[in-house]
C-alpha cells in the first residue's frame, strides 16, 4: 500500500515547482485567463522566453517612468509585466492576447539575437534608424501573429477590429527604465498586415521582413 501511494506523492510534491504561464494570478484571475491561451503556447512552443508576471504597480516595475499603463516588456529582468486591470480596460481575450503576442514578438528577437543585430544596423546607419526600427516593428507583429494562430486559429478579428488606433506606439520594452524605451510608429494598417501574415503562415519562417530574416528568431522555435 505505501509503495502504492510513493509516485502519488511525488507526483503531488513536485506539482507546486511546475511553472505556471501566468504569475501572480491570484492578483487578477480573469486577466490571467485572457492572456493563457497565448502564454501557453509561448510556454509550449518557444524556448528562452521570459516569465509573464501580473502586477498592481506597473508604474514602478523595471525602473519606473512613462509608458504602457498595461504591459511592458523589461529586457533586465526577463519579465513582461502585465497590469491587473488588463481585464477591465481590453475585455476581449483575442485583443488582450495579442497584446501579449506582441510582447512575446520583441522577446523572440531579444532572446535569440535578432534586436542585437538590429541595433547595430541602426548604429551603423543612424538615419536609416526609422526604416530600420519600422522593420523590426513589423516582424515583431508577424511574430504576434504566428502565436496568437496558435491559440485561436487563423482567421477572425484582428488588430484594427479591436483597436480604434495603432496600439503600442509608447515605450514598452527595453531595459530599465523601460519608459526611456523607444516609440515606432508604423500606422495600424501596416500592423494589421503584418499580424495577419503571421497569423495565416502559422511560422516563425514566414515572418521575414526586407532586411530582417528569420535564422535568428527560428531559434526560439522548440
Amino acid at each position: 500500500m505505501i509503495r502504492q501511494l510513493v509516485p502519488a506523492l511525488l507526483l503531488a510534491l513536485a506539482a507546486p515547482l511546475q511553472a505556471q504561464p501566468v504569475q501572480m494570478e491570484a492578483l487578477s484571475p480573469e486577466t490571467a485567463r485572457l492572456i493563457r491561451p497565448v502564454a501557453e503556447v509561448a510556454a509550449r512552443d518557444l524556448q528562452s522566453m521570459p516569465a509573464i508576471r501580473l502586477t498592481t504597480r506597473m508604474a514602478d516595475v523595471c525602473g519606473g517612468g512613462d509608458g504602457n499603463p498595461l504591459m511592458r516588456y523589461c529586457t533586465s529582468e526577463n519579465v513582461i509585466f502585465v497590469a491587473s486591470q488588463l481585464g477591465t480596460a481590453v475585455p476581449d481575450a483575442r485583443a488582450a492576447s495579442y497584446m501579449l503576442a506582441h510582447q512575446l514578438g520583441h522577446a523572440v528577437q531579444v532572446r535569440h539575437g535578432q534586436a542585437d543585430l538590429a541595433l547595430a544596423a541602426i548604429r551603423a546607419a543612424p538615419a536609416r534608424e526609422a526604416v530600420l526600427r519600422g522593420m523590426v516593428t513589423r516582424q515583431v507583429e508577424c511574430i504576434a501573429g504566428v502565436l496568437h494562430g496558435r491559440a485561436f486559429g487563423a482567421e477572425g478579428p484582428s488588430i484594427a477590429d479591436w483597436f480604434g488606433a495603432e496600439p503600442f506606439t509608447d515605450a514598452h520594452w527595453g531595459r530599465a527604465p523601460v519608459g526611456g524605451g523607444p516609440r515606432v510608429s508604423i500606422g495600424l494598417g501596416p500592423r494589421d498586415e503584418w499580424f495577419r501574415r503571421g497569423r495565416m503562415a502559422g511560422t516563425l519562417s514566414g515572418c521575414a521582413v526586407d532586411e530582417l530574416g528569420t535564422e535568428r528568431i527560428e531559434r526560439a522555435a522548440r
